[in-house]
């Protein structure tokens, strides 16, 4: 099960999706398990893979904050 939290972007878990999360994201982009740089936070669907759809999570997210 992914945490509330991750699904709506907020990948570092500070309940704010915001620049940090993209960075997170972005450094691990097009990375899966197991590859050197995958970072399973910045997967934020759970899919095994960091790649454009994580990425648009994140994006569409920015600036909101979870309670």
């Amino acid at each position: 099960m992914v945490a509330f939290f991750k699904l709506a972007g907020d990948v570092n878990g500070d309940k704010t999706v915001n620049a940090s999360d993209l960075t997170i994201v972005n450094r691990a982009m097009n990375t899966s398990s197991g590859q050197a740089g995958f970072n399973s936070n910045a997967d934020v669907n759970a899919d095994g893979k960091v790649n454009s759809k994580d990425k648009s999570i994140v994006t569409d997210n920015q600036g909101h904050t979870l309670a």
